[in-house]
């Protein structure tokens, strides 16, 4: 199930470049997450030799004016990877905690004052890009990837008085309803609108069709993983990313 997972996070946040290197996906997103911008070496391959893949995938990001970054989970091929990257110069960054939940039974959500979207709109994009600092050159990047017809989406905002106080998206895909972009209004924290606004979600998931959610969250943000504790999720697994700065 968690490589199942891993695969319906890759789709949820599509890069503008994908490519195979021999079982290892590389992808590129002009800079934007890491998600979008690392090598996924969750398959075995052909076995072209380690160094090789390596070399190669370093040579990739640098042409594209990136530091090479590596998605480690427990399932990375090979199983030695993570120590042979802290060898060559890889940082350890991140790690975060992937958890699931079975919606089997949800709460209603109290406060309902919310416009859902099937497709990403310019109120949507303005507020998550106010509520997280967003540069405009990255709100473009990421407004281009949201637009990707791929799968069924969501994105929903959260209103108290008429003005917005938190954004979430949801991305459905085989039954499974992903959370992601969630986020308050830095002066509306420790309120419970975040956990209102899953809640909404989670509603609308189990309408569509979706019989499981899963999430990706720091495990530093120990607001996140109180709230998501107390809605029910579990941790299913780990990863964090290898980081060779290159270009500082």
């Amino acid at each position: 199930m968690h490589k199942y997972i891993e695969e319906l996070s890759l789709n949820a946040l599509p890069a503008f470049y994908q490519m195979s290197i021999d079982g290892w996906i590389v992808r590129y997103a002009a800079g934007y997450t890491k998600r979008a911008n690392s090598v996924n070496p969750i398959y075995s391959g052909e076995d072209i030799g380690v160094e090789k893949k390596l070399l190669q995938c370093e040579n990739f990001y640098t042409n594209v004016s990136l530091d090479p970054v590596f998605k480690m989970t427990p399932f990375i091929h090979p199983g030695k990877l993570d120590e042979l990257l802290e060898q060559r110069g890889y940082e350890a960054a991140d790690l975060s905690s992937v958890q699931t939940l079975k919606l089997s039974h949800i709460m209603e959500p109290q406060l309902d004052d919310v416009k859902i979207s099937a497709e990403v709109d310019d109120e949507w994009m303005d507020v998550f890009a106010r509520f997280t600092n967003l540069p405009p050159e990255q709100m473009v990047i990421k407004r281009k990837m949201l637009s990707l017809p791929l799968l069924s989406k969501v994105f929903i905002i959260l209103y108290k008085d008429s003005a917005p106080v938190a954004c979430v998206t949801g991305v459905l895909e085989r039954e499974w309803l992903g959370i992601y972009d969630l986020v308050t209004h830095p002066e509306q924290r420790g309120q419970g609108y975040a956990r209102q606004l899953v809640l909404k979600l989670l509603q609308w998931g189990k309408r569509q069709g979706a019989g499981y959610s899963y999430l990706q969250v720091l495990k530093n943000n120990a607001a996140a993983m109180r709230l998501y504790s107390k809605l029910g999720y579990r941790e299913a697994y780990t990863y964090w990313y290898r980081v060779k700065k290159e270009l500082s």
